[in-house]
C-alpha cells in the first residue's frame, strides 16, 4: 500500500529527523486515511480499535476481512463463520434472535418464541449451537411416546405434531386438525374426544356411521318408535346435529315434501299435514289413502276428471269429513226436487246424495238405499 505517513501519523519533529516509524504517533483527530475504500469499512466498535490490533505486522495488505481472522470462534463452527448472522458491529449481545431464526430452517412460532435457547440447544451453555433437526419429532419424541390419550404409537399417529396441535399455542391441548372426515358441528361440536373415542389407545377404530354411536338412542326412542317404524339408521337423514330439538310431527321434517307434491297438490288442496293419515312411516308410495275404495270414486266413474282440487268438494278447509255434492253439480234445487218427487224422504243435501248415489252414478241400487221407494 502506498500512502503518505502523515495520513495517519503526526510528525512532531516536522520532518527534521529520520525515525524509522518507531516514534510516530497515530494522529486520530487528523487521520485522513479512508478505511471505507478498503475491503473492510470500519463500523461500530471497529472504529475505536487500535490499528495494530488488526494489523500487528503493520503490513496492512496481510489483514483478511473475514471475522475469523480476528475473532476466536467460541461456537466451535456450530453456527458457521459469519459473525454478522447473529451479531452486530456494535455489540456481541444478540437481541433479535426471533428475526435471526426467521431466516433459518426453523422460524420460531407460538410457544417456541418464549422457549429458552437451552431448551432446544442442549449445548448452548458451552456456547455451542449444534445443528438440530427441524421436524417435530426431533425435539418432541418423548412427548409422542408418552402420550396415552390417545396412545400415539398404537394409534399410528403422525409424527408431525402440527397436524393435530396448534403451532401458535402454548399447550398441547386444543386440536388443530379439521376433523373433515366427520365435521364436528351441531351436537358433535364437543372438545372431549373420549365422548366418541372410548378406546384411549386408538382413535382410528371408530365408524363415522351414526348408528355406531347412537344405537342406544335409536332403540330407546318411542316418539316415534324408530324400531317399529323401521326408520333409517342414518340419523342425519332426519336430525341435523341437534337431536333434542328435532320436531316429532310429520310436517316438522317433511314441509318441503308437502309443499312440492303436485299429484295431488297437497298445499293447494289443503291436505292435512299429518302425513300418517295417508302414508306409512317407511315409504311415500304407494300411499295408504284409497279415496275410491274407502269413500267415493273420484279417480274412476263419472267423477274422474271432473274435479281439480280437493276443495272443489271439501269446502270446509282442514275438515275432509265435510263435503258438498250440490255445490259441484249444475242441478239446481228446483230441478232436483222435481226429479226426486217420487223418492220418499228425499232431502236436497249432500249427505242424502251420497246415501243414494254411493258410487257416483245417476242410478242407484234400490235395495241398498235407506229411502223408501214409492
Amino acid at each position: 500500500m502506498t500512502a503518505s505517513c502523515t495520513q495517519c501519523h503526526k510528525d512532531e519533529h516536522h520532518n527534521q529527523f529520520a525515525t524509522n516509524g518507531k516514534s510516530w504517533k497515530i494522529d486520530r483527530k487528523n487521520i485522513s486515511f479512508d478505511h471505507n475504500l478498503t475491503q473492510f469499512p470500519l463500523r461500530g466498535v471497529h472504529q475505536d480499535v487500535n490499528c495494530v490490533t488488526c494489523h500487528p505486522s503493520l503490513v496492512f495488505s496481510e489483514a483478511e476481512p473475514e471475522c475469523m481472522s480476528c475473532h476466536t470462534d467460541i461456537h466451535e463452527q456450530t453456527v458457521g463463520f459469519e459473525c454478522g448472522r447473529c451479531h452486530t458491529t456494535s455489540s456481541w449481545i444478540v437481541s433479535d434472535i426471533i428475526d435471526i431464526h426467521r431466516h433459518s430452517r426453523f422460524p420460531l412460532l407460538g410457544a417456541h418464541v418464549t422457549a429458552d435457547c437451552y431448551d432446544c440447544h442442549k449445548t448452548a451453555s458451552l456456547l455451542r449451537f449444534d445443528p438440530l433437526g427441524v421436524e417435530c419429532i426431533d425435539c418432541h419424541r418423548d412427548k409422542y411416546l408418552a402420550a396415552t390419550s390417545p396412545n400415539h404409537v398404537e394409534g399410528g399417529y403422525s409424527t408431525d405434531c402440527s397436524e393435530c396441535h396448534q403451532m401458535n399455542s402454548f399447550t398441547w391441548t386444543g386440536p388443530n386438525f379439521t376433523h373433515s372426515f366427520f365435521p364436528l358441528t351441531g351436537g358433535h361440536a364437543i372438545s372431549d374426544c373420549s365422548r366418541c373415542h372410548t378406546d384411549p389407545n386408538d382413535y382410528s377404530n371408530i365408524s363415522p356411521d351414526c348408528f355406531s354411536c347412537h344405537s342406544k338412542d335409536y332403540n330407546s326412542t318411542t316418539q316415534p318408535n324408530h324400531q317399529q317404524a323401521g326408520l333409517s339408521t342414518n340419523c342425519a337423514s332426519c336430525h341435523k346435529g341437534d337431536y333434542d330439538n328435532t320436531p316429532n310431527t310429520c310436517v316438522g321434517c317433511h314441509q318441503s315434501d308437502y309443499d312440492q307434491t303436485t299429484n295431488p297438490p297437497h298445499a293447494s288442496a289443503q291436505f292435512s299435514t299429518d302425513c300418517s293419515l295417508c302414508h306409512t312411516e317407511t315409504v311415500w308410495i304407494p300411499s295408504t289413502f284409497d279415496h275410491d275404495g274407502q269413500y267415493f270414486p273420484i279417480y274412476s266413474g263419472n267423477h274422474n276428471g271432473e274435479w281439480e282440487l280437493c276443495s272443489d268438494c271439501h269446502t270446509t278447509p282442514g275438515n275432509y269429513s265435510a263435503f258438498s255434492c250440490i255445490d259441484c253439480h249444475d242441478h239446481n234445487k228446483a230441478n232436483m226436487d222435481e226429479e226426486h218427487s217420487d223418492v220418499s224422504d228425499y232431502v236436497y243435501n249432500s249427505i242424502a246424495c251420497l246415501d243414494c248415489h254411493p258410487n257416483g252414478r245417476e242410478d242407484f241400487n234400490k235395495t241398498q238405499t235407506k229411502f223408501k221407494i214409492r
